[in-house]
């Protein structure tokens, strides 16, 4: 270990290069050495002044240095080999035909180009003689820190100080045997050099400097070591008492970090028992772990619906059983899951609660820190910063072409250092391919073709098949196992489409006729989903568009209480009818499960309705975008028929559901004190009116913004101005359980976005944004959000002196 690196933060200071105009006070060895050199002049003379005690080592080395370089630059003997190079040149040019004419002419040529050849070996080795002795210095300058680094901490060890004054010793006595060759006159400097190469000169001094640098190392290794015995359980008492004072709590830092966790996704992703076991045996897989030099990256690859994700939590299940592996879900139907700022703030997350040095890390940042919240560079600066600290790890990443900013991911990919280990999986994409490509001798790719996982899809079909058994006959269910393994063309997820279809099935006949008609892709299985969902009665064909256009539009998957609480919803209303428990449905899920074709399922103990396949989010969402008719069905659902985006829309429902008087009553009695009491407040309400309060408190600004870049309709901006109507409570309501749920910094951060909106005129309303101390007001709220035509707005009503309503 080295002793200086391992060392305190106040020892490290040590090891700095001194400032040059910084006198120096001579050390104990220096002054040791300097005194036993000048024991060793004749008739106890000095014969070099350049060595006073009142000066260092560091001093005397750089002026030596800095002489010698102007020295050899004025002298004959360099001025002589600089005439001399354009000869040497032109003579090295014919060295080789010159050799041959002496040989073959020896009585004519071998005097004269012996002569030659010494002129050449002399003025190359002077040339040698200075480079190298300005090469020495240079060695001999950067070694001096470190030396006095070693006086400062370990100035106790005796052995440790007479090795440094030896050599000291050894840098006086080849500066002074420097200093006397290169002061001859230039023909003897050109004899000295012919006769004595530089190591041959200077033998002695390169020797003893050598010698006593090596027991220099191992007495500073050996006085550390006695150090840190010694230190040793001062250091574990002061640690153990001081540690739990100083980890922030694991709670606040993912509250920092803003970290998404993904467990339950995770534990969604746990394939069949007996399925997906092969991929651990690939020759890919063991050459990727266990090749310590190169193949950092291993790209599991495969079409859509081939088990991808399954095949990656086995073997992220097999990688955690190995050592340290942080692994992220990146998911298309979750707006929080798509970008590299939501994966690092998950494996940052990862780290801190895998490794304590990770832990003390982050909360030093936390602690040292202004922003109760991590911005996304200060995340990423951190993430790097912590795989500096930490050994060998897994980086995993499922999903890879569901993310937004690949680009930035594959710049953040280049930067983990060589050590890791990086999983990811994806469809195969043009960009991620040539990706992929830059790391020809580090990556290695894996890609699931129809054999590798033919026998997961018969493990699974006969699973299938033998607990929910079809009631047909036996030729019929063969046939049907036979349709399903011969046609799925390597696409598990095929599969189970088509046992669900052949389930709806009434009778034998029907499924007959089912089997002969099987969709051979997934798009055209949802087209005929699709066309059935279309064809039930008025009230279900909606609840399915309602779905499908949530599904679409929401910020992140919405829990099942979250999505009826939405529908509950009437925009256009009076803020007396703006919410109604009568429109909530009466048995949800079953009945959204059977609306929307089993193309949505709800996971987890929150309910939360997701796609079944990251194909069915990319076919809803061209659905509802694409001319459907979805988007005005859903406006004549909400009464807002002049509303034509999906983002308009989602913003009148959170916005006016943020202004309901229902809301009013329901808040009033029950407004927290804490942050506990705002958390169980949005997570565990107590009454069902406030189930859609988190989402709608949450995301209304974001559905208003995206709204405000493509304009705005003035029956939403009357909505919103309902809502910033401060005459009544739900703004400040929302507005400080916004802030005890987020804990993120000061709402005037924000007038940035909004500056160039306001009037000079106005720069009081400005300056009440930018000191959160003067109150609470809807200008503060909306600055805050960077909403610029509300801003806008308010700020000409008040400058009217109206009270927005």
């Amino acid at each position: 270990m080295d002793p200086i690196h391992s060392l305190s933060g106040d020892a490290q200071t040590a090891v700095a290069p001194p400032s040059p105009n910084v006198a120096h006070s001579p050390s104990a060895p220096w002054k040791t050495a300097v005194d036993l050199f000048r024991s060793t002049l004749s008739g106890g003379g000095d014969e070099w002044g350049g060595f006073a005690t009142s000066d260092g080592p560091e001093d005397i080395v750089e002026e030596f240095r800095v002489s010698q370089l102007s020295r050899i630059q004025a002298s004959r003997v360099h001025d002589v080999v600089t005439k001399m190079q354009p000869f040497v040149l032109f003579f090295e040019r014919f060295a080789r035909s010159l050799d041959v004419i002496s040989n073959a002419c020896p009585e004519i040529m071998s005097p004269a180009w012996g002569l030659l050849r010494a002129v050449l070996l002399v003025a190359r080795e002077s040339d040698t003689y200075f480079l190298r002795l300005i090469d020495m210095l240079q060695q001999m300058g950067d070694r001096i820190p470190r030396l006095k680094a070693y006086e400062r901490l370990f100035g106790q060890a005796p052995s440790l100080q007479e090795a440094l004054s030896g050599l000291y010793l050894g840098f006086v006595q080849f500066l002074a045997k420097a200093n006397k060759v290169f002061s001859k006159k230039s023909r003897l400097f050109f004899r000295h050099v012919f006769w004595k190469p530089f190591e041959q000169t200077f033998q002695e001094s390169l020797a003893q400097i050598r010698r006593y640098n090596e027991q220099v190392e191992r007495e500073a290794n050996l006085a550390h070591m006695t150090e840190q015995s010694r230190m040793i359980p001062a250091l574990v008492e002061t640690l153990h008492t001081t540690a739990a004072s100083l980890l922030v709590p694991l709670a606040t830092i993912r509250t920092w970090l803003d970290a998404r966790q993904c467990h339950e996704e995770l534990d969604t992703v746990n394939p069949l028992r007996g399925t997906c076991e092969w991929i651990l045996k690939r020759p890919e897989v063991h050459d990727w772990t266990d090749n310590c030099e190169g193949r950092r990256f291993l790209w599991l690859h495969g079409i859509a619906g081939c088990g991808k994700s399954f095949l990656y939590g086995t073997l992220v299940r097999y990688l955690m059983k190995r050592g340290p592996c942080i692994y992220f879900l990146f998911c298309g139907a979750d707006h929080e899951r798509v970008t590299v700022s939501a994966l690092l703030q998950s494996w940052t997350f990862q780290l801190a609660t895998l490794f304590p040095q990770a832990r003390e890390f982050v909360s030093k940042e936390i602690r040292d820190g202004t922003n109760s919240k991590a911005t996304n560079a200060e995340v990423r600066s951190l993430f790097l910063a912590l795989l500096e600290l930490i050994p060998i790890s897994f980086l995993t990443v499922d999903a890879l072409d569901e993310c937004v900013d690949r680009k930035e991911l594959f710049r953040l990919i280049s930067l983990i250092p060589d050590r890791f280990k990086v999983f990811t999986t994806s469809r195969s994409t043009p960009d991620i391919e040539s990706n992929m490509r830059q790391y020809p001798r580090q990556y290695l790719h894996l890609e699931v073709t129809p054999d590798l996982n033919e026998a997961d899809i018969k493990l699974y079909v006969d699973y299938e098949l033998a607990t929910d058994r079809p009631s047909c006959s036996e030729d019929v269910l063969e046939r049907m196992r036979h349709q399903l393994l011969s046609e799925s063309n390597g696409m598990i997820f095929w599969v189970r489409l088509m046992l669900q279809h052949i389930r709806d099935q009434t009778t034998e006949e029907e499924i007959r006729h089912c089997l002969n008609e099987l969709p051979e892709t997934l798009t055209k299985r949802y087209d005929c989903i699709m066309a059935s969902i279309n064809s039930l009665r008025p009230a279900r064909r909606l609840l399915a568009h309602k779905t499908f256009f949530w599904i679409t539009v929401a910020r992140r998957p919405l829990e099942m209480k979250e999505l009826c609480a939405l529908l509950a919803v009437r925009p256009g209303a009076d803020l007396s009818g703006a919410f109604d428990q009568d429109r909530r449905l009466l048995d949800p899920e079953p009945m959204v499960m059977h609306a929307c074709g089993g193309l949505v399922s709800a996971r987890g103990h929150k309910r939360t309705v997701y796609p079944i396949h990251f194909t069915v989010t990319e076919y809803v969402r061209d659905y509802v975008l694409e001319g459907s008719g979805t988007l005005r069905d859903m406006a004549a659902y909400y009464e807002m028929r002049q509303l034509t985006s999906s983002h308009a829309l989602a913003a009148a429902v959170c916005i006016r559901y943020l202004s309901s008087d229902i809301l009013t009553e329901a808040l009033r009695d029950r407004f927290p004190a804490t942050d506990e009491q705002a958390d169980e407040l949005f997570f565990e309400p107590d009454v069902s009116c406030l189930d859609a309060l988190r989402y709608a408190t949450m995301q209304w600004a974001h559905h208003f913004k995206e709204v405000e870049q493509g304009g705005l309709d003035p029956s939403l901006l009357q909505i919103a101005r309902d809502l910033l109507d401060t005459s009544r409570p739900n703004l400040e309501y929302c507005w400080r359980l916004y802030w005890m749920a987020t804990t993120a910094a000061s709402p005037a951060r924000c007038l940035r976005e909004v500056d160039g909106q306001i009037n000079p005129a106005t720069e009081n309303l400005a300056q009440e944004v930018r000191n959160p101390d003067n109150g609470f007001s809807a200008l503060q709220v909306v600055t805050h959000f960077g909403l610029a035509h509300l801003v806008t707005n308010l700020m000409c009503s008040t400058s009217r002196n109206q009270t927005p309503r």
